[in-house]
């Protein structure tokens, strides 16, 4: 759901239509929000690609960035709404080993595989991109989860060290202004 809660009370004619003209044989998403929570109320079977750890990630958001009460609102309910998928959900298939453990723990009886995502050459395309200061170093760490953004901060001390080095960061997300004031 939206931040706009009036949002939250509308029917989902859009996703009924859908399921009619394609009638697929299952439902794969990515994420644990609306599209998977109206996929748990049909008959057809629903598989959830687990890309990070959910409840970490939901834990850290109500440590930060959600704190104010609409924003408490909506983290509860997306974390309800991704519960139902879960429990709901055909096949669980995380992204790596170590999600699949994540995911056996918490769901002991829910069948699971890792479905590994990559990134292949032949996605990438030559691009002329920008002129880069030498000597430098390229960091490429989004600031989507908080545990993993504030590993960056360890770059402190090397940052005073080299003075002489360009650091550049390709990334962004809500925790960016957690780090780039240190940084």
């Amino acid at each position: 759901p939206s931040r706009k809660f009036s949002r939250w009370m509308k029917k989902n004619d859009k996703f009924k239509k859908l399921i009619e003209e394609f009638k697929p044989d299952l439902i794969l998403v990515d994420r644990q929000r609306h599209f998977g929570l109206e996929a748990t109320k049909t008959n057809i079977p629903l598989l959830v690609h687990l890309r990070g750890n959910h409840w970490k990630e939901i834990e850290m958001a109500k440590q930060t960035l959600y704190k104010s009460m609409p924003k408490k609102i909506a983290i509860n309910k997306w974390e309800e709404i991704a519960e139902e998928c879960f429990s709901n959900a055909e096949m669980i298939l995380p992204i790596c080993k170590h999600l699949d453990n994540v995911v056996k723990e918490r769901y002991p009886k829910k069948k699971s595989s890792v479905m590994y995502q990559g990134i292949e050459p032949k996605n990438w395309f030559q691009s002329d991109g920008m002129k880069l200061k030498h000597p430098c170093v390229g960091l490429v760490q989004g600031a989507v989860i908080l545990e993993k953004t504030k590993e960056l901060l360890t770059l402190t001390n090397t940052l005073e060290k080299m003075p002489d080095v360009t650091f550049y960061w390709v990334g962004d997300g809500p925790y960016r202004d957690y780090v780039l004031p240190t940084l």
